[in-house]
């Protein structure tokens, strides 16, 4: 894991303050600096507040919640340092998506699964709500097909990432 350019102490924006205080463990955000991009696993990962993106919605991303896997926005990363333990933790702030809206194709009649496995309907993130995940937590960058008319987010984990020898 890498930073990729500066850390900042522009912040977060109100609503999610009280979100990352708590899930960071830290007692203000003035013990939290900010940054927006970070090299995981070989590949780039975007915060929403980055404008220079050359790779489009790049900060739609998969993450490890326990042991189920969960999808959202990374709105910005933070770290933040604990003099106690002597530690930094590193971490994004996620808007999360919420209900699952299903597959995008129907599930088969006579084999009984669905056949596009990598594409899942999803509801819109809520911009009020967010959770902090650790770095360490993210597994990979998705692709986030929007579609305006409908109110659902397809997200799709890249095919060549699926299969396997």
């Amino acid at each position: 894991m890498y930073i990729v350019g500066a850390v900042t102490t522009a912040g977060v924006r109100p609503e999610l303050e009280d979100d990352v205080i708590s899930q960071m463990g830290v007692d203000s955000m003035d013990e939290v600096k900010f940054f927006n991009r970070l090299q995981v696993k070989g590949r780039i990962v975007h915060s929403k507040a980055y404008k220079r993106v050359s790779v489009r919605n790049s900060y739609t991303i998969s993450y490890k919640d326990g042991d189920d896997t969960k999808y959202g926005q990374v709105e910005v990363f933070v770290l933040a340092s604990s003099p106690l333990e002597g530690s930094v933790k590193y971490a994004a702030v996620v808007l999360p998506f919420v209900e699952q809206t299903g597959f995008v194709c129907p599930m088969h009649e006579v084999l009984n699964v669905f056949p596009v496995m990598h594409i899942v309907g999803w509801n819109q993130p809520t911009t009020d709500q967010c959770v902090v995940v650790p770095v360490d937590h993210i597994k990979e960058i998705c692709v986030c097909m929007e579609f305006k008319d409908t109110g659902i987010v397809y997200i799709a984990n890249f095919p060549n990432h699926i299969e396997k020898d």
